[in-house]
């Protein structure tokens, strides 16, 4: 009975990521940027930096959403190697799909629609595998950590951009109250009468800190932790090595 709600539970935790996403996924660049002061950018350029891959590497971007990590992770490798993009939403998938066809890019990107709680590829499949502000919608972050380590080689390594908690009290206080009250009202902006970015201050406020984080990535059998914290600590990234 116990597997049974849960199982139920995540199905309706999946169905709402998956309904909000798809309603957003015209504006999410755009709101992504006001929310975070334009931020964004900064971060996901750091975030590969990190990640820094090269060579014929085979990289998965999980969690894709609309594709900014995804398109630098081919521009990086240039024409050699392989990335692959994956979302569960198709809405996004598409967003991504049309940036991507924009671009001067000469070797194509993988787009696949999936769960990254159940990635469709073999043990040991990839030499990177990065994933940006999609942490902590997945229904059971454990398992999706433990997911996609199983799919790193060895030496392999997983780089997260998430955002996170402020630990300086003063700013940590300002930042709970923008989190919890400026964010629904200012997403909401984008579709008048829906709550979708309520989700997001919901979300946010359960997602374990950048410390707390850190630990269950060692848990999921992640090793040589680096933890980077952003902008005072409102954005933290994640290395661990297979």
């Amino acid at each position: 009975m116990v597997l049974f709600r849960w199982l139920i539970s995540m199905d309706a935790h999946r169905q709402k990521v998956h309904g909000i996403f798809s309603r957003i996924a015209g504006k999410y660049d755009l709101m992504n940027t006001i929310l975070s002061f334009n931020l964004d950018k900064a971060w996901r350029a750091r975030t590969l930096e990190v990640a820094a891959p090269k060579g014929a590497e085979r990289w998965l971007d999980a969690c894709c959403g609309t594709g900014k990590i995804t398109l630098e992770l081919r521009r990086m490798l240039g024409e050699h190697g392989e990335v692959i993009g994956l979302d569960f939403t198709a809405a996004m998938l598409e967003v991504a799909r049309q940036a991507e066809r924009k671009t001067a890019l000469t070797t194509p990107i993988i787009w696949l629609e999936a769960d990254a709680m159940e990635l469709p590829y073999p043990d040991e499949y990839f030499d990177g595998v990065t994933i940006g502000f999609g942490l902590r919608n997945l229904p059971d972050i454990d398992r999706g950590l433990c997911e996609m380590r199983r799919v790193l080689k060895p030496g392999g390594r997983l780089v997260c951009l998430e955002l996170s908690h402020p630990t300086w009290p003063v700013f940590r206080h300002g930042h709970q109250v923008f989190v919890r009250f400026a964010v629904p009202l200012i997403g909401n902006l984008s579709r008048r009468g829906e709550r979708n970015y309520q989700w997001l201050s919901d979300s946010l406020r359960r997602f374990p800190g950048a410390a707390a984080l850190a630990d269950r990535m060692r848990l999921a059998g992640l090793q040589k932790l680096q933890v980077q914290r952003l902008s005072g600590g409102i954005a933290a990234i994640h290395k661990g090595i297979r």
